[in-house]
């Protein structure tokens, strides 16, 4: 993991305690989550993902949501797996908690800078 990584991380355990839940981390790096996040009483697998990656000339921004690349294939992550992808996006100090059924591809596109935006995952805006 990159220290970009780790500090986003870092983050998203201080932005989870603040809306006042308990976050817990896997002693484990084989499992696809990286933090298990209760919500009153539900307990959710939650990912982790940070991005600055300006697309299309800086119109959105875009992160990846696979665990892994090969050439010939894209290993996303599987509802089975993970319950959420948490994506913060470092430029803009903006978090994103999407329902991991909700994202279709292998990358997905926000527009935190944009405040008239109808982008698809605007709505799992957290920040």
């Amino acid at each position: 993991m990159s220290i970009v990584g780790d500090v986003a991380e870092l983050k998203f355990m201080v932005l989870m305690r603040e809306m006042g839940y308990t976050v817990c981390k896997p002693m484990s790096h084989h499992s696809r989550y990286d933090f298990i996040v209760d919500m009153s009483g539900d307990m959710k697998r939650v990912q982790v993902k940070s991005t600055n990656y300006k697309k299309n000339e800086g119109s959105n921004y875009g992160a990846y949501v696979c665990h892994s690349y090969t050439q010939k294939r894209k290993n996303r992550y599987l509802k089975s797996e993970v319950d959420y992808i948490a994506v913060y996006i470092t430029g803009c100090d903006a978090w994103y908690m999407i329902p991991i059924q909700e994202i279709k591809g292998e990358n997905i596109r926000m527009y935190p800078h944009r405040t008239d935006s109808r982008g698809k995952f605007e709505k799992y805006r957290i920040q």
